[in-house]
């Protein structure tokens, strides 16, 4: 059974480190910036707005099917490994300053924001699997310096 909670409940029982139940929904959009103690998030959560995971320095990972109806902004995430390949991002996907990101399943976005960086580092020969993601321009671009690069 799905459970309801509102952003700001769903914020306090983070932080004060309580377990949240798996099936949850949350009505609006969650700003999780800067909880540095979040470490995971329950499995199939929903979240009808945006979902800011911003400067979560010891968030591992992402849920097996997150689904959020709005924007999804992952920065800072530094020991965030990969993304889960069953993600639903209604509207934007960003990620940016996410180092240890190393690989990551196509996610179901609208579009995908992606810095040079991050980029940058994605073995080469990955890179392909993203570009059927509709992706900002400049990692395109960065994508076809690399390729003329290997050539």
């Amino acid at each position: 059974m799905n459970k309801k909670i509102s952003s700001e409940e769903c914020r306090e029982l983070i932080e004060s480190k309580k377990t949240l139940p798996d099936n949850l929904t949350v009505e609006g959009s969650l700003n999780l910036e800067y909880c540095t103690s979040l470490k995971t998030l329950p499995d199939n959560l929903t979240i009808k707005g945006n979902l800011y995971l911003v400067g979560c320095t010891s968030l591992k990972t992402l849920p097996n099917n997150l689904t959020v109806k709005g924007y999804l902004e992952l920065a800072g995430c530094s020991s965030l490994k990969t993304l889960p390949n069953n993600l639903t991002v209604k509207g934007i996907l960003f990620l940016w300053m996410c180092p240890s990101i190393k690989s990551f399943y196509q996610p179901i976005c609208e579009t995908m924001y992606v810095s040079e960086k991050q980029i940058n580092s994605i073995p080469f020969k990955e890179l392909p699997l993203y570009l059927n993601t509709p992706l900002n321009t400049n990692a395109k671009e960065i994508y076809m310096k690399r390729l003329k690069a290997e050539s």
